[in-house]
Order: structure tokens, then C-alpha cells, then sequence
């Protein structure tokens, strides 16, 4: 009878599907006929919204009532309600019912990701997921509603792959199910989406937009790094709080890898949903730090604790210091005159400790004292005092009982101090980003601690910036972790990972020692990309982390917690992964955040923006090129007469520039496509064509190969070589192509490669026909090497880092003329410093005319005669300093070693530096403007007068233009020996007499 009444109240479509259902449910369902017709009547009396059947058919539908039927009867919970829960999963479609409380859902969303991740490589189908919760609750006795979720998988157009990458509209990404099943309305908000996605470089993109009945929608839209984001999301949303609804939510994935989610609200607030929304960008990678987003999914932390669970678990793993034991301190204070010894023990305690101390680890630790944890961030969220940290300690020494453990949470407790200044809560921020006092670092086995330290934590990435000094600039190097199987990528990563942090700090303290000539000091930024972001454009993840610093360096930016107080510049260069366009559209950007300095915010911009591009004009070639020249000149060799061998192709800035300017005989060269070696010497001619065509070796052309000559590509397996050798692997033997007799060469110029691809395991490789050669011996003093079992008897670095500083000083101890990096790619630096002294000085519109060349046009002649002297400025401080070196060395300074002469030139210029700067010298205007004038290029001076620059130019940079040019002045006119204070003093009386006599 009840299913009688429940058909008479049916239009008469409805009537009939419903009968049909019954019908089919008798046939196939093992149930009696009333609990199939109660289960009909019920499902139909959820009161699912219209769509529901618009988008399913009748078979469809009959398999979700027998699906109902099912959950019906399934076991009840130990709480004595029922188990209601059912799924049914096919190839392409699948449909889940649960019940409408957080602990089912939960569980559900589970089974859906696990659905979702066998198909998220499946770029021809598109997904569409969509819940149904019912109006009326399960039963008259049970207060729970229920919910479907429904995913269908349809084919896209196969004319959507065609037009991803240009043509964003909804109608061509999305699968043809998806547009007919959309309103003009609905389609318009997706066309919203895609357009502020494809244009902006954040890792989420949303709207909020009102809809009937009193709902909001929320849709986010973001290039995913995993199969679903729905359980993260649902979990999230719970922070809107217990007066919030979420009437519906749907997925939708589009031909060109977007995932849009949709939830639809009631009882919500625009504002709140855009804050909640903006966090989605910067919640754990569920990899590594699994343990926090556990937590976060099981409700345990909220949205900000578990993003700032990610910042205290990376500075944790990084800065943790290491334990030092009695029995270590005495074998430290044993190996003090054995540099070798105390590095293998140092490196020893350092690997045991990064192997407790993982991220794994620290996650876990939080998780065991979450109480703890929760204390800390609150500390932190109300901003740390000296007297709350001191209570935070206190607290972390009374609750915890381990000492490993209490050391993580020390560790918290010291970030917490650290922050100076964070966008931890503005909404919407690309990035999270912390600027930390550095002080930490002199608890650690680090050279210097720096002026500053940047933590950047994005969706996709993490990334630092360190750097030396107030004003300070280097590149921001992006890493990626590459492999041949995912094992490989993960291991790689784990790697990266691990070093991160020392191999930014041992770029931006080599960028210090090489800017011995400029008013920068040196800096570096890294930014480690996902494994699971290798498809992320990284453009996208340069512009999150530039947009992050931008934070902290623009005034009044609403959520920026600021300590510090006072104006912070940075000045960012291009590195590895980051060059081409992404400076110049980093200072567009800048631009646009209202950054004061934007026209010298990036170095590396295209010449339309004012840049000096290094490759074009070959600024940090010509160091290099200084440096072998005035060694081939000191020891009476004719540079055309020598083999060479180098690391980093034709396709780079110092690879392509070196074959272009260099006349030695290339025999081997290796780049990150392929290994190349021709013992008459590689033909010129091919060389020339891929560096002017800027092409890799992947492009060499083999005929023009001699007899004996190979090209091995990394890619290759098992290839003979012409003295009948076999390569296992191409990328081994590329890896290690500097070790093998091919490469033997009298010059090796390394100009690209990772870094420490030389260091005290592998120095002994770089002797010839000594095997039993040992770093050891290497270090212990000078040995009787022959020049014959030199590899190289001449290295001069191209590439930073490339040779650790021990292997240096193994090498040099061997006989080979080893010139460091610091001293020699320094004209790169020169060139970008004098970049941003011209945009320092000029106007925009001044800029604009002088410094930006126009497509189709020759530069402007002040752009033109900048760049001479640019050139002529690096050769004049490479040859200073190359004459410094040698003469040091001839009188026996340092041991003749160029290596710690070249560190030394770099310690005491900065030193006098820094005692300049921090003196009241500058004050002495007559003297102040003098040194001005001396430093500033001619055309410059020439175009603005010196009183205009003062006052353009900020007094931090000025002061510091200053310092330098006493400093390196002063050094190189006097030498390391006699530059003491007795000189400095005539030194600086002279240049009074300058001063004083010149016409300013």
C-alpha cells in the first residue's frame, strides 16, 4: 500500500521508472519483494536533487537502489547503529553510499581516492564526481542523512588534446558528458576558473559565487600532484565550523590536467570561505610528512597548525645541531692536523644523524606530543617573546622525557624565536615564507653565519635564500630530482632534500667570496621541486617563491607579521632552471607588487627590460678567459697549442661561450645530454655551430667525428667504443666522464655539472695510472706527482662548486695550477652589479629610453657603451686579482697555494669591508661622493649627475659601493702580506689627496 501512495504522488515519467526499477530489482536482487519495494519507495523519497537524473539512466539508477538495498543490511557498527555503507566499483564508473557524519565520510572519500588513483596517469578520459545527500534522513529512529557519490569516466574529445596548451574554453577541455550537462551559467564560472589559472602562477585558483537558494558556491581549480584532494578539502571545510552546510560537492578533470572541485554551502561566509580556500595551496605533500597530514585528516590539527607543522618539521630537520660526546670531542681535538681524517669523521656523524634525524622521525616525535606541538603554535600564533620561549622551553623539558625527542621540540621552540618576519597569515599568499635570524646557525659546523635566511615552503616546492649582508644578491637555483624508475627520482629527491639547505649555504658563501669586487655581498636561493610536481610549470613555482619574498620586502602588506622593522632588499639573479625569461618576468611582477626597486630587483632580464644578458656578451666567460690567459702567459705556454677538456655543453651560458672565446683543442666535453670525445680534437666548426645555435651535444653532429672518436648519449646501453670498450649505462659514463683517460686533457674547464662531482672519495681519479693514489696521501702534503699523471695540470672552474675545497688543496699539493671559482666566473657578478646600479640610478622613464631595447632595433648607444665598459671593468678586477694570486703565491704565501690565497684575498676584502661600512668613514662627504664617482661607469655619470645619484641610490647601497671599493683597492694594490694597518692608512691618505683634489 505505501508503495502504492508513493506512485500515485509520482508524475507520470517518474511513475514508470520507478515501476520498471521494481521490475528489474525482483529479477536480479536476492531480496524479498517488500524489501525491495521499501527500498525503492525510500531512495526515491531522499528527494535527490533534479541532476541526479538527469545524469544517470535507468541501469545506472536500478544498480545505486540495489547498492541502497545493500547498505541497508550491512553489519551494525559496535555502538549498536547501523552499518549502512556500500560501494561498487567498474572500469568506468563507480558509486559509494555513505552515511552524512564526518567519521563515514571520511571513510568513504578514502575508498574515492583510491578509485581516482588508479586512473590518475589516464590522460583520454575525463572523471566527474559528484555526491547526492539525501533530504530526509535513513530511517524515522536515525538522525543520519546519507550521500552517494557517483563517479562516471567518459572519453574526452580527441580534438581537446590538440588545443590544451592555447585554447583554455570549458567547451573544448571538458569531456562532452560535461558540457551538455552544464549551463550557460555554470560553463561561464568554469571559463573563470581556467582564465585566472592560465594567467596567474598560484598554486590554487577559486572563486566564490552566490547561488539560489541562499548557497555559495566555492570552486577551486589547480594543476594536481595527486589522483584527489577530496577527503584534504571535505576536511578543511570543517573549519568553517558547525553553522556551515555542505549541501553538495562535485570533481571535474579536463583535457589539460585540471581538477575543479565544487562545494556548495549554506550558512557560509565569502570572506571565510576565500581563507580557508587560500590554505588549500600550502598543505603537506602527503609523501614525506604523511604522519602531519594523518593528523590534519583525522581532525587532530587544524588548517594552520598542520601548514605550520610543515615550517617546524623542515627547520627541525635542518638545524637540529648534531650531538657532540666527549669521546667525539676528543677524536675532533686528535685529527686537528689532519684535515682529511676530521672530515670523513665530521661527514660520518653527519650522515649517523640525518639518518636518525629524518623528516619521518620528527613527524612522528610531533605526533607522540601533539599537546606540546599545539602549545608551540599557539605560542607562535600570538608571537613569540624572549619570556614565552623561555616558558615554551621550560614547558618542552618538563613533558618530554627523551632527549632525542626533547631536541626536535627545541628545535620548534628556536624557530619560533627566529621568526622575524612571515606571511604565515595573509590570505591568499603564493607561498608561505619566513625570515629568520640566523643566530642558530652558530651552533652549527657552518664558516659564517649569514645576515639573513629565508624559509619558503610552497604547495609544490621548498626552497631557501641565504645571504651574507644587508645588500646581497645572487641566483635562485631551481633542482630537480631526475631518475630513470621512480626508485631512482625518490632517491635522488631524498638526496636533494637533504643537502638542500648546505648547498644553498655553500652557494651563496662562494657568491660572497667571488663578489670580493662589488657592493653586493653574496646570496642564493634554491627552491627543491616535488617529485610530484615534475609537471607543475616552473614558471609558476618561480614566481610562488619570488611572490613570497615579495611579501616580506614590500611595505603594508595585510598578514605580514613584521619584528624585524626595518626595510629588507633583495636582488635575485638566474641559476640553474631559472634563466631566460623568469627574471624579466619576476620584475614585471615586482613591478606590479609595487616593489620601489623592481628595475633591479632580477638580474638576467631580456634587453627589452634594461638587462645585460651574460650569454650574449659572454660577462662571465671573459673572467674565465682572463684567468687561463694569464697563466698561459706566466708559464710561456701558447693557448692554441693545448688540449682542453670541459664539463657543460654548447647549450649553456658558460659552455657555449667558452668554446666561442677559448682557442685550445677540445678533445672531450660532456653535458646532461651526452659525452663527446675526439682525441685529434673535436671539429671546431661543429662546436662553433651548436654554441652559436646554443644546442646541446644531443645535436652534435657524429659524422664530423675522427676514427677514433665517440658521442655516447646518456640514453644509450651497451655501446662499443673505438678502442673496443663497452658503456653499460650513457649517464654513468657521463656522470664519471671526467675520471676516464678520454677526458685526459692539459686544461680542464669545468662549466656546468652538480656540484661536488669532485670531492676527497673521488679526487684520486683526477691522477693517472696511480692506483694506489689515496686522498690521504693527497692531503697530507706535497707529493712528487709527474706532470704525466696529472689529468689536468691546469684547472680553472668555470662552474661554482664543481671541485670541494679539499679535493682543491689535494690537487694543488699534486702540482696542478688550480684557480678557484670564486676568483674566476666573477665577471658574470660584475656585469649584474653594474646592471642594478643603472636601474638604482636612472628614472623609469629614463630606463625605458637608455636601457630597454626595442624589438627590431639596435640597443640605444648608452646601452651600448654600458656594455663596454661593463667589459672592460671585468677584465681590469680579473686581471688585479690574477696578478695578486700569482705574486702572493711566488713569494711562498699560503704555501703557494692559489686555492687559500684566493680565499684569503676574499676573507680580507670582506673584512675591511664590513669595518668600513660599519664605520663612520662615509660621513666624510668630500671623500664619500669621491669614491662614488670612482665606482659609478662614466656613462652613467655622464647621463646623471653625481648629486642626483646620491639621492637616487639607496644610502645602504651607496655606503656599501663605498666599502668595496676601498676594500678591493686597497688589497690589491698592496697584497695580502702588506696590507696592514701602517698601509691602509697611506693608502687612505692618498686617497684623500685624490679626493681632495678633484673637482667634485
Amino acid at each position: 500500500n505505501s508503495f502504492c501512495t508513493l506512485l500515485s504522488s509520482m508524475p507520470e515519467k517518474t511513475e514508470r521508472l520507478i515501476n520498471s526499477i521494481a521490475v528489474k530489482m525482483m529479477k536480479v536482487a536476492n531480496f524479498k519483494a517488500d524489501a525491495v519495494l521499501e527500498a525503492v519507495k525510500t531512495f526515491f523519497n531522499f528527494g535527490f536533487e533534479e541532476s541526479y537524473f538527469l545524469l544517470h539512466d535507468e541501469d545506472r539508477i536500478t544498480e545505486h537502489v540495489y547498492g541502497f538495498l545493500c547498505a541497508l543490511v550491512a553489519p551494525r557498527e559496535a555502538d549498536g547503529t547501523s552499518g549502512f555503507g556500500f560501494s561498487m566499483e567498474r572500469t568506468n564508473y563507480a558509486f559509494f553510499f555513505s552515511r552524512c557524519n564526518d567519521c563515514a565520510i571520511q571513510r568513504t572519500e578514502q575508498l574515492v581516492e583510491c578509485y581516482l588513483a588508479k586512473y590518475f596517469n589516464d590522460s583520454a578520459n575525463a572523471i566527474s564526481v559528484r555526491t547526492y545527500p539525501s533530504k530526509s534522513p535513513l530511517a524515522a529512529a536515525d538522525n543520519d542523512r546519507i550521500v552517494l557519490y557517483s563517479i562516471e569516466r567518459t572519453a574526452f574529445n580527441k580534438s581537446s588534446f590538440g588545443v590544451a596548451k592555447k585554447d583554455w574554453s570549458a567547451q573544448r577541455l571538458g569531456s562532452p558528458r560535461f558540457v551538455k550537462t552544464r549551463s550557460p551559467a555554470s560553463l561561464a564560472r568554469y571559463e573563470a576558473l581556467f582564465e585566472r589559472l592560465k594567467t596567474g602562477f598560484a598554486p590554487v585558483t577559486y572563486t566564490v559565487t552566490p547561488i539560489e537558494n541562499e548557497m555559495l558556491a566555492l570552486q577551486i581549480a589547480f594543476t594536481p600532484d595527486r589522483a584527489s584532494y577530496f577527503n584534504a578539502l571535505t576536511v578543511l571545510m570543517s573549519g568553517l565550523g558547525s553553522g556551515v552546510t555542505v549541501m553538495k560537492k562535485f570533481l571535474e578533470t579536463f583535457a589539460n590536467g585540471v581538477q575543479v572541485y565544487s562545494f556548495y554551502f549554506k550558512g557560509a561566509q565569502h570572506d571565510e570561505l576565500e581563507r580557508i580556500a587560500g590554505l588549500m595551496g600550502h598543505m603537506p605533500n602527503r609523501g614525506l610528512l604523511k604522519p602531519v597530514m594523518d593528523m590534519f585528516l583525522d581532525h587532530k590539527l587544524s588548517s594552520h597548525e598542520t601548514v605550520y607543522a610543515t615550517a617546524v618539521v623542515m627547520f627541525a630537520f635542518y638545524f637540529t645541531p648534531a650531538p657532540a660526546s666527549d669521546d667525539f670531542t676528543g677524536l675532533v681535538n686528535t685529527l686537528q692536523h689532519n684535515a682529511a681524517g676530521l672530515r670523513k669523521v665530521r661527514n660520518l656523524r653527519a650522515d649517523m644523524f640525518r639518518e636518525l634525524m629524518s623528516e619521518e622521525y620528527i613527524c612522528n616525535v610531533l605526533v607522540r606530543h601533539v599537546d606540546v606541538f599545539r602549545a608551540l603554535y599557539n605560542d607562535f600564533a600570538k608571537g613569540t617573546t624572549s619570556e614565552s620561549a623561555a616558558k615554551m622551553r621550560e614547558h618542552v623539558s618538563t613533558n618530554i622525557a627523551t632527549k632525542t625527542e626533547r631536541d626536535v621540540f627545541l628545535a620548534f621552540v628556536k624557530f619560533n624565536v627566529a621568526v622575524k618576519r612571515t606571511n604565515f597569515f595573509r590570505r591568499n599568499a603564493s607561498a608561505v615564507a619566513f625570515r629568520l635570524d640566523p643566530a642558530f646557525i652558530g651552533e652549527l659546523e657552518y664558516p659564517r653565519v649569514p645576515f639573513a635566511i629565508y624559509l619558503v615552503v610552497g604547495a609544490h616546492f621548498r626552497g631557501f635564500h641565504v645571504r651574507f649582508a644587508d645588500i646581497a644578491r645572487g641566483g635562485i637555483r631551481m633542482i630537480y630530482s631526475r631518475g630513470e624508475t621512480p626508485a631512482d627520482v625518490m632517491r635522488a629527491y631524498r638526496r636533494n632534500k637533504t643537502f638542500l639547505f648546505n648547498e644553498n649555504y655553500n652557494l651563496a658563501y662562494t657568491q660572497m667570496l667571488k663578489n670580493k669586487d662589488i657592493p653586493e655581498s653574496g646570496s642564493k636561493g634554491t627552491i627543491l621541486v616535488s617529485t610530484r610536481a615534475i609537471h607543475v610549470d616552473p614558471l609558476s613555482l618561480y614566481l610562488q617563491y619570488v611572490d613570497a619574498l615579495l611579501d616580506l620586502m614590500v611595505p603594508d602588506v595585510a598578514g605580514v607579521r613584521d619584528t624585524l622593522g626595518k626595510e629588507e632588499i633583495l636582488f635575485l639573479g638566474p641559476d640553474e632552471g631559472t634563466a631566460g625569461a623568469f627574471p624579466t618576468i619576476a620584475a614585471k611582477h615586482a613591478q606590479k607588487r609595487g616593489y620601489a626597486h623592481w628595475k633591479s630587483f632580477t638580474t638576467g632580464k631580456t634587453n627589452d627590460m634594461g638587462g645585460i644578458p651574460h650569454d650574449t656578451y659572454g660577462m662571465t666567460t671573459r673572467s674565465v678567459r682572463a684567468y687561463a690567459a694569464g697563466m698561459y702567459r706566466k708559464l710561456g705556454l701558447e693557448e692554441s697549442s693545448l688540449t682542453k677538456f670541459m664539463t657543460g655543453g654548447p647549450d649553456g651560458d658558460l659552455g657555449s661561450n667558452e668554446i666561442l672565446m677559448g682557442k685550445e683543442k677540445v678533445v672531450a666535453i660532456c653535458d646532461g645530454f651526452a659525452s663527446v670525445h675526439d682525441p685529434q680534437g673535436i671539429n671546431r666548426d661543429e662546436l662553433v655551430r651548436l654554441a652559436k645555435g646554443r644546442l646541446s651535444l644531443k645535436h652534435f653532429d657524429v659524422s664530423k667525428l675522427g676514427p677514433k672518436g665517440f658521442h655516447v648519449a646518456v640514453t644509450d646501453r651497451n655501446k662499443t667504443l673505438p678502442d673496443g670498450q663497452i658503456v653499460a649505462d650513457g649517464t654513468a659514463f657521463r656522470n664519471g666522464f671526467h675520471f676516464t683517460p678520454y677526458a685526459d686533457a692539459d686544461v680542464m674547464v669545468p662549466c656546468g655539472g652538480r656540484p661536488a662531482s669532485v670531492d676527497l672519495r673521488t679526487v684520486h681519479r683526477m691522477l693517472r695510472d696511480m692506483p694506489n693514489a689515496t686522498a690521504d696521501m693527497m692531503m697530507a702534503g706535497p707529493l712528487s706527482v709527474p706532470k704525466s699523471k696529472l689529468r689536468f695540470p691546469m684547472i680553472v672552474e668555470g662552474a661554482n662548486l664543481f671541485i670541494t675545497q679539499d679535493a682543491r688543496l689535494a690537487l694543488e699539493n699534486c702540482g696542478v695550477h688550480l684557480f678557484k671559482d670564486s676568483s674566476t666566473n666573477k665577471g658574470g657578478v660584475t656585469s649584474s652589479s653594474l646592471e642594478v646600479l643603472a636601474g638604482l640610478a636612472l628614472l623609469d622613464t629614463e630606463h625605458a629610453e637608455m636601457m630597454c631595447v626595442k624589438p627590431g632595433q639596435a640597443p640605444p648607444a648608452f646601452y651600448q657603451t654600458q656594455v663596454r665598459e661593463i667589459c672592460d671593468r671585468i677584465h681590469l678586477n680579473a686581471r688585479r686579482e690574477f696578478e695578486c694570486i700569482w705574486r702572493e703565491c711566488a713569494n711562498g704565501y699560503k704555501g703557494g697555494s692559489k686555492v687559500l690565497v684566493s680565499d684569503e684575498l676574499s676573507r680580507k676584502i670582506n673584512t675591511i669591508k664590513t669595518f668600513v661600512q660599519g664605520s663612520d668613514m662615509h660621513n666624510d662627504t668630500k671623500l664619500f661622493k669621491f669614491v662614488i664617482s670612482q665606482y659609478v661607469l662614466p656613462s652613467t655619470l655622464k647621463q646623471v649627475p653625481l648629486d642626483q645619484i646620491m639621492k637616487r641610490v639607496p644610502q645602504a647601497y651607496l655606503v656599501a659601493i663605498f666599502a668595496i671599493y676601498i676594500a678591493s683597492n686597497f688589497v690589491y694594490d698592496y697584497g695580502l702580506e702588506g696590507s696592514n694597518e701602517f698601509s691602509f692608512f697611506q693608502f687612505m691618505h692618498k686617497l684623500h689627496l685624490r679626493a681632495e683634489g678633484s673637482k667634485l
